[in-house]
């Protein structure tokens, strides 16, 4: 078992996996109105973090040059911006 968190794959994955469970621990609590749009801001948060992580590891954009890592990074800040800005309108 601890060959398998050897390879920096295996480990982004099992990270992956553990986002996915909190995400899905966030979305199921029954709250009030009041606590919907801080769990959804963090449940997108956590998704965009997820994207970030497929395209660094599983893309190969962790070896990419320093502009395409800014690329990717400002696309997924437009991204949050522009889904922030249509939940809040």
């Amino acid at each position: 078992m601890t060959d398998f968190f050897k390879d920096a794959l295996s480990r982004t994955w099992a990270l992956l996996v553990g986002i996915t469970l909190a995400s899905w621990l966030l979305g199921s609590q029954e709250t009030g109105a009041a606590a919907g749009a801080p769990m959804t801001i963090g449940i997108l948060a956590l998704a965009l973090f997820k994207v970030r992580l497929v395209i660094r590891q599983f893309m190969d954009v962790a070896e990419a040059p320093f502009a395409l890592k800014c690329a990717t990074d400002l696309w997924l800040l437009a991204v949050l911006v522009g889904v922030l800005t249509l939940f809040y309108l």
